[in-house]
Order: structure tokens, then sequence, then C-alpha cells
């Protein structure tokens, strides 16, 4: 446990994105810490991590860390009568996790605190159940119709015909679009730091990219653009100048969280597939791919 703090304050901080800091810091307090934080550095061994985490696989979150005690209406472990909910974390998150501890035993292997690095004697076995989903091309069109009369129907659209990440969407800046050369620059994410929502640089260096917009999209974002104009005015003095292209009524950012369940709302308008916000990404990527353009593009 002292070693995974002073590896997360004086090693990683400095070094990563804050948003990336912030799934490090999860991982260790809530996952790392509570396993293994008791074990001596030195004596910490692949077996005690191969239990650790084959347990982690079968241990309700919900349960463990007491998510529902805080709900003002109790859904599962804290009803009178109590209902666990199995809400087990995903191969793909306990490999992240595994990811995180080997990063930082490696960090100890480096300032000759461990002689070897015991994480990486552990293999996960595991697949994941969770595939990459996309729509095909009907269910797409079905939740663009469904989704017209949303005052978000824009960003919908964006995610859907531009494959962009959720908080490059959320983060879009009007600065950044030129509608009329038809095209918009990737170059911030808004995401929920600390606590906070704070736009931040995109993911990697190659996310930052000048995109040509679609002819018919360019149609959508100045329909948008008029209706956020008739906002502002209606907003008056309690109106927030963030120049996103996707605010709330007031101006302000969009809470990530809530762009999720409006979607979900869509999708469940629209009678296609419950995806994630992420997947329109990939949908993306798919029909594109289905239209004949080349990978590499």
């Amino acid at each position: 446990a002292d070693h995974m703090s002073h590896w997360l304050q004086h090693i990683a901080e400095p070094s990563i994105r804050r948003t990336t800091y912030a799934t490090y810091e999860g991982d260790v307090r809530l996952h790392i810490i509570p396993g293994i934080g008791r074990r001596k550095l030195k004596s910490l061994q692949a077996v005690h991590i191969r239990e650790w985490l084959n347990n982690l696989r079968t241990t309700c979150q919900c349960c463990v860390h007491k998510r529902d005690a805080g709900r003002t209406t109790p859904r599962c472990c804290a009803k009178p009568n109590p209902e666990c909910c199995s809400a087990v974390l995903s191969s793909s998150s306990i490999r992240h996790i595994l990811r995180v501890l080997r990063a930082a035993l490696q960090d100890a292997v480096d300032e000759e605190l461990l002689s070897r690095n015991v994480a990486r004697l552990v293999q996960l076995r595991v697949t994941d159940e969770r595939r990459v989903r996309s729509f095909s091309r009907d269910e797409a069109l079905r939740f663009l119709r469904a989704a017209e009369k949303h005052r978000l129907y824009a960003l919908w659209a964006v995610a859907l015909a531009m494959g962009l990440r959720r908080g490059e969407a959320l983060g879009l800046a009007w600065a950044d679009v030129d509608l009329e050369k038809g095209r918009l620059t990737v170059r911030q994410a808004l995401h929920r730091v600390d606590g906070q929502l704070r736009l931040d640089t995109v993911k990697t260096d190659a996310s930052v990219a000048v995109l040509p917009i679609p002819a018919s999209l360019v149609s959508v974002l100045r329909s948008h653009r008029q209706r956020q104009l008739r906002e502002r005015v209606a907003a008056g003095p309690l109106w927030r100048d963030t120049g996103l292209v996707f605010t709330n009524a007031h101006g302000g950012f969009i809470e990530p969280r809530n762009a999720n369940r409006m979607f979900h709302d869509v999708c469940t308008k629209a009678n296609v597939p419950q995806l994630r916000m992420h997947d329109l990404r990939h949908s993306c990527a798919t029909l594109l791919f289905t239209m004949g353009v080349q990978p590499a593009t």
C-alpha cells in the first residue's frame, strides 16, 4: 500500500494525463490496496496476485463498496431485504488493474526495491464477454430518425458520422468548426476529473486531426447553431459562454453521464440495440468500411 501510494503521487501523476491518472487512482484505491495492500512488497508472490484477481472476478462491487447505500431509493443491497445485483468487474477492467500493478512493480524493480516483477508472471486466461458492437445501416437510419426532434440531434449525428469519442464530441468548440469549408478540428475533450467537468487535451497526439464534414452534416450543424442562438436569447443573463457546440440549455457543459442517459432514451425510442455511446464511433468505422472506404483512410 505504501509503495502504490508513493508510485501514484511521485511517478504516475507527473507523467500521465489527468484523466488517465484518475483511472489509475481508482484501480489502486478501490481494488489493489484493499486486495493486496497489506502484503510486504518483497514477500508478494505471483500466487497472491492470481488468487486476488480470481476473487475479484466473482465479487459484487456494489456490495463491497456499498454503492447502493447512498441512493435515495435503494435498488439492491441496501434494501430492507437485500438483493445482490452481481455487479462484477468485466474482464477488460481486471486486465487494466493488472496492467497498473505491473507498471507500479516495474518501477519498484527499476528503483532496485525489488529484484523482479512478479506481476509479469501472472497471465489472465479470460476472454471479454463484451464484444465490439455497432449499428447496421438500417439501425443507424432508424436511430437518426428517432433523434431528429431531440435538442441534441446534432450531437448524435456528429458522433455517428464523424466517429468522435464521447469526450471529443462534448468538448467540440465552434471555433474548431468551419462550416463554410466543411471541416472540423479535433483538439480537446470534455471529461469529469476529480469531481469536476473540465476540458483537456485529446487522448493521444494522433487524435488531433482536421476532418472533412459531410455536406448533409453541415446543414444539421447550421440548424443546431440557430437553435443554440435562440436558447442563448431565452436564457439571457443565465447563459454561460463556453463556446462549445453542444451545451445544456444555459450554455454550460453537458455531463457525460447525462449524455449516456439521453442516448439510451433515443435507442429505446428508435427500437435499436442498447449500445454504448462510444459504439457510435465503432458504427462509423463499420459503416464506412461497408461503403468501400479503405481501412487506412
